[in-house]
């Protein structure tokens, strides 16, 4: 029996996947746990319709994330935080405020878990990040100044 998954399955396949199965297990597990659903022929069109839409959303964002990594690329931003007398911050540079401080200066709405730091950011000075959206990256110079 041929189904579309509507979850990951191990050894199976993972979700969207349209597979051949046992009927047994289709009709005993797969479909009453909520994790396939039978591929009949108005299901497998609707099926190839919403992958096409995920397909076409994909190529989208593909685009728009060049489009920002091509924006930053190479750029400073400066965050000012709170440091002792001798520049010392008194707490780690979170990736929060880096996100933040990206947002303001270039509009760009980057997931936090986009950048990584090259190490951890305790004192004032400069620091390099790296900012990776699908396949694209870029490094990013953080100035960081005291409050």
């Amino acid at each position: 029996m041929q189904v579309i998954l509507l979850k990951d399955v191990g050894g199976v396949g993972q979700r969207g996947n349209v597979k051949e199965v046992s009927d047994g297990y289709a009709l005993n597990f797969l479909i009453p746990n909520g994790l396939a659903e039978q591929a009949t022929k108005r299901k497998l069109a609707e099926h190839e319709v919403h992958q096409k839409e995920i397909s076409q959303a994909n190529v989208e964002r593909d685009k728009h994330w060049k489009t920002v990594i091509e924006n930053i690329a190479g750029k400073r931003i400066t965050i000012s935080i709170r440091a002792n007398n001798v520049g010392h911050l008194y707490t780690q540079l979170p990736v929060a405020v880096i996100a933040q401080a990206i947002r303001d200066e270039f509009g760009a709405d980057i997931p936090e878990k986009a950048i990584k730091v090259t190490h951890p950011v305790k004192e004032v000075g400069e620091a390099i990040a790296r900012v990776r959206l699908g396949e694209h990256e870029t490094e990013l110079t953080i100035n960081v100044v005291a409050a």
